[in-house]
């Protein structure tokens, strides 16, 4: 049996299969915050300057950072128009395989009886991680914030 498991291994070296371990990717926050112009819920990974400008305009904020997409990418998230306050989108981690992005997300909501403000608010962040990949894959876990 172990040899067996010893052929497999080689077979699939010579063919130039091998297994890619997730490795952390460094990120920054570029921007976050509660009131967007944009009221859908959209997360994305741009990867070039042009998308970039249009979100940026979508979304309704001024002065847009500059980013070099040759070293850089851009995950937008925007949680889409809440009726209340307590909301919030946060990236918490991001990892990498090959050329896919595993983006963890926490969606935070104000939990039962809570008191929140009584106004629309439309959560985003921005984050810049390293260039390269082509997909993001968002995995979102709702919290619901306790009260007091």
């Amino acid at each position: 049996m172990r040899g067996l498991l010893v052929l497999a291994a080689l077979a699939l070296a010579a063919c130039g299969v091998t297994a890619t371990e997730p490795e952390e990717a460094p990120m920054r926050e570029i921007a976050r915050g509660y009131h967007s112009q944009q009221k859908a819920q959209l997360f994305e990974l741009v990867t070039d300057a042009g998308r970039l400008n249009t979100l940026w305009r979508q979304h309704g904020s001024s002065a847009r950072p500059t980013i070099d997409f040759a070293e850089s990418a851009v995950l937008a998230l925007f949680l889409g128009e809440k009726p209340t306050g307590g909301y919030a989108v946060i990236v918490e981690r991001v990892t990498r395989r090959g050329d896919v992005l595993e983006v963890d997300v926490a969606v935070y909501e104000p939990g039962r009886g809570c008191m929140t403000t009584q106004a629309l608010t439309q959560p985003f962040q921005f984050v810049e991680v390293p260039a390269g990949a082509t997909e993001a894959r968002f995995n979102t876990r709702r919290i619901a914030e306790p009260c007091g």
